[in-house]
């Protein structure tokens, strides 16, 4: 405590007004608006903010500059929270998840008849062909082409 009217001197009115909107942004619970939001949740948005929030901290004072990535990963969060895919990513199953679900559920008892299939003996030659007593007769085909 005895080194907070330290840090507070050596800020600039700026860097003073920059720490107490950014507190406040943190302690509050402000919604972000939906089209920030939009921008912010998504790849490219949350690299310009991680980037930002890192330009503050090595450039202003420390003090600032951990406030700007706390703010950072709160404006992420929040971000993820009003446009939805937070709660996709938290409530929504993997392709994993759904996998070993599925084949839990697909794993049936062997049947009798694949355990009578499974036994029977092998055939190890071709049944014995005999001369049959009949011979094959074809109808008439009625002009029908031959397939």
């Amino acid at each position: 405590m005895a080194k907070l009217p330290s840090l507070i001197k050596k800020q600039s009115q700026k860097q003073l007004l920059l720490t107490v909107v950014l507190v406040l942004y943190i302690i509050t619970n402000v919604n972000v608006p939906q089209p920030l939001a939009g921008m912010v949740d998504s790849t490219m948005g949350n690299i310009v903010v991680v980037l930002l929030a890192l330009a503050v901290l090595l450039t202003e004072n420390t003090v600032l500059g951990v406030l700007a990535v706390i703010a950072a990963f709160e404006l992420i969060k929040r971000s993820s929270v009003r446009t939805g895919s937070n709660g996709i990513r938290r409530f929504l199953p993997s392709e994993e998840k759904k996998e070993q679900h599925y084949s839990a559920l697909n794993q049936f008892p062997i049947t009798l008849e694949e355990e009578m299939v499974h036994n029977m003996v092998p055939m190890v030659a071709d049944p014995l062909m005999t001369d049959a007593s009949y011979k094959p007769v074809m109808n008439a085909s009625h002009n029908a082409s031959d397939l």
